[in-house]
């Protein structure tokens, strides 16, 4: 019997595990980009340390409508970041009842349950110990709390806002890991172009979403280390919060555009060489096309021209960072300006 027609349970777990193999690089990604972070910015906490000091000083003032502004752009912000994890979450959930069942199902919430767990005791652990991964959360949060400008119940609620997207991002990444390997799974058990073919469509759906919602983390970002240069006097040193706020925003873009780019690239190379071979052994489903005019036609090809939508998918976390602070520059001066 071909594989191509094989139905045991035991070849269909095997080619979910299979799937596997498609997040592994990504993940490889964001352990790397974590462990570089930690090494470039070994001093952020010192920068935290100096800042919150500049604050409780009194070396500061309140400009009451920049800070509005910032503090509202920030609002804008978590709205959007907020929006974009549930629709994720909506997506994900969708795509990952229509393709797992019984006890596939039951594996794979199991395994969720456990990264996610293994995720946010990575944000405990570095919220606790204070690693620079941390410090973008308390670069911010210091000061605002050393300013005196805040009142506890405000801070409290900051704290929750925050604290909920990492919770909801956790949960979110843990169901994209899993629908990227639902999507890549059963495409060698039928001889069926249109298996593939609805795969493909979901393959681009899936990271024009993803990229959505890692665009509006970017700008949450970013909107979240602006905010203490409402509370900076000092031109230069506002100046300087605002390039350091570019800085991580641009680190953390281009991780993320990785992190789209590793997934998809494979994946539509396999998806796309899976249907070469299926054509070339039953060209009766091109209904007469030529291989690369069906491929062109369903939108299957690699072709550069007929990839732009999935560049600027990828790419767009990356740009984001510049083009908010451009964006945000011509709306005024430096925030404590």
């Amino acid at each position: 019997m071909p594989a191509d027609n094989q139905s045991p349970s035991g070849s269909l777990h095997r080619n979910y595990f299979a799937s596997l193999r498609f997040v592994l690089l990504p993940l490889a990604v964001m352990l790397l980009a974590d462990i570089i972070f930690s090494l470039v910015a070994s001093d952020i906490g010192k920068r935290v340390t100096e800042l919150r000091g500049l604050v409780e000083s009194g070396q500061t003032y309140i400009k009451p409508f920049i800070e509005a502004r910032l503090r509202l752009n920030w609002g804008t912000t978590v709205l959007l970041f907020y929006a974009t994890l549930i629709s994720v979450s909506i997506f994900n959930i969708i795509v990952i009842r229509q393709s797992l069942s019984g006890k596939k199902k039951v594996a794979f919430i199991v395994g969720g349950a456990l990264i996610t767990f293994l995720i946010l005791g990575h944000i405990a652990y570095s919220g606790y110990f204070r690693t620079e991964f941390s410090y973008i959360f308390y670069f911010t949060f210091d000061t605002l709390t050393a300013s005196k400008y805040y009142s506890s119940s405000q801070l409290i609620a900051i704290n929750i806002l925050v604290s909920g997207i990492n919770v909801l991002a956790a949960i979110v990444s843990t169901l994209a890991l899993i629908t990227g390997c639902c999507i890549m799974s059963d495409q060698n058990r039928k001889t069926n172009l249109q298996l593939l073919l609805t795969k493909m469509q979901q393959l681009k759906k899936f990271i024009g979403i993803i990229s959505i919602m890692l665009v509006a983390g970017v700008l949450h970002m970013i909107a979240w280390l602006y905010w203490p240069t409402a509370l900076i006097a000092d031109n230069s040193t506002s100046k300087h919060v605002v390039e350091f706020s570019e800085a991580i925003g641009l680190y953390w873009g281009a991780t993320f555009s990785l992190l789209i780019a590793t997934f998809y690239i494979p994946a539509a190379w396999s998806i796309n060489k899976r249907a070469e071979e299926l054509i070339r052994a039953h060209p009766e489903q091109t209904k007469g096309m030529e291989m690369q005019e069906w491929m062109q036609k369903h939108s299957m090809s690699l072709a550069p021209l007929q990839q732009v939508p999935q560049l600027l998918a990828i790419l767009a976390p990356l740009l984001v960072g510049p083009l908010g602070a451009s964006l945000s520059k011509l709306s005024g001066p430096f925030g404590g300006g």
